[in-house]
């Protein structure tokens, strides 16, 4: 049987594209301060690093600010 996947919401969308850009930016941030301390293996280095930190750290507020509320007003 086959599985249908679901269309994202346009929340999930928009953290999906903030977690990329701040790995993105991350990546960018590291490989340059890495190659400027101490040549390229540092650079490369720091680079991973730089985009997993950036990162992980994008989507802890992501999941802060587009995480539905609980407890809040209840409609009904």
């Amino acid at each position: 049987m086959a599985t249908r996947l679901r269309k994202p919401e346009p929340r999930q969308r928009w953290a999906w594209l903030v977690v990329a850009l701040a790995g993105v930016a991350g990546l960018w941030f590291g490989y340059d301060f890495g190659r400027q301390v101490s040549g390229m293996g540092l650079g490369l280095l720091m680079a991973a690093n730089g985009a997993v930190f950036a990162s992980l750290l994008a989507s802890a507020v992501v999941d802060r600010l587009f995480r539905p509320r609980k407890g809040g007003r209840e409609e009904g």
